[in-house]
């Protein structure tokens, strides 16, 4: 029970890591109410009666019948802000539980050959004022040839590329790569997560990589922080990216996006990277049938020569 609410933004949508995909119905999270009779948790009857009431009149049968008005908004503020689940290694933390505006930052770690994986490793999805803004794409359809088999990762969606995280030249992370998530807490919404991903980037012979994401939710705002050693590596192009379903105007390593009449701002900070060169970049992403379609989304890109960017620094913050 604790699992399925956390994964939940404060926007009400669904963290949708791996082959998950965004709830497409109220009936997907009807199970809310189940879990809140079964095993005592009123505080799911609660937030599912929240999401209801964003669709309105929209429910389905399973609403009806499961239905309980059991579970209260101060059930819903004991649950924890951050939680961190160590055998899939996912972190959630968000500003509040029950402020539709407040913040939510996902994180993904993880193990690429798990079933259902993708290459995934270093992700993220993001919401700030109530909207996310950093997306995951999910899973595509599992009628594409081979999706389970050999071409399984030569599908956009499942590669680090279609993902928010780095790319070298075109390589894909490991197949069987894991990464662990190590937390340090602030207060109650801040803190910081970093992850080695040094064995993720392997195929691209890299000596060191390791992403840190520091947090201050009540603050609207989110750095990540990558730090590359190549080492030997003969990698030419670095690619840093963040899907997004904003309009996006880029002004240098600069770029204001704007959602739902909400504004944020994602900006490399040039005095902290070493990054020389860095481009930023907001192109449409257009997938292809058989592959689901990718209207309406786009791919904000840092990218720069490899061998000089030993460091990217982006921070992400609601602007007025």
């Amino acid at each position: 029970a604790d699992f399925a609410m956390q994964m939940q933004g404060t926007s009400l949508i669904n963290y949708n890591w791996a082959d998950d995909r965004v709830a497409g119905h109220p009936g997907e999270k009807a199970v809310f109410f189940y879990l809140a009779t079964h095993y005592k948790r009123p505080e799911a009857a609660y937030l599912h009666r929240e999401h209801l009431k964003l669709l309105g009149d929209e429910c389905s049968v399973d609403d009806v019948i499961d239905y309980t008005p059991i579970g209260t908004e101060d059930d819903l503020k004991k649950l924890p802000l951050v939680a961190l689940y160590n055998k899939r290694n996912v972190l959630v933390a968000r500003g509040s539980w029950t402020d539709r505006d407040a913040s939510f930052l996902g994180l993904k770690g993880g193990n690429v050959s798990y079933h259902h994986s993708h290459m995934d490793l270093g992700s993220f999805v993001l919401e700030l004022l109530g909207v996310r803004w950093a997306i995951e794409l999910g899973s595509d359809s599992y009628a594409l040839p081979e999706y389970f088999g050999d071409k399984r990762f030569t599908y956009y969606r499942l590669r680090n590329a279609g993902h928010n995280t780095l790319s070298f030249d075109d390589d894909n992370q490991g197949r069987h790569a894991a990464a662990e998530i190590y937390h340090t807490a602030g207060d109650a919404s801040s803190g910081t997560a970093t992850m080695d991903l040094t064995a993720a980037y392997a195929p691209s012979n890299l000596t060191a990589v390791r992403r840190t994401f520091s947090y201050e939710l009540y603050k609207g705002a989110v750095t990540v922080e990558d730090h590359i050693d190549y080492g030997k590596s003969r990698a030419k192009r670095v690619t840093w990216t963040m899907h997004t379903r904003a309009q996006a105007v880029t002004t240098g390593v600069t770029a204001r996006l704007t959602q739902d009449d909400k504004h944020v701002t994602v900006a490399m900070d040039s005095k902290l990277s070493q990054c020389p060169g860095a481009e930023m970049a907001a192109t449409p992403l257009d997938l292809k049938p058989p592959q689901y379609s990718t209207e309406g989304i786009f791919r904000l890109t840092i990218t720069a020569t490899a061998s000089t960017c030993q460091s990217i620094v982006v921070r992400i913050a609601a602007t007025v």
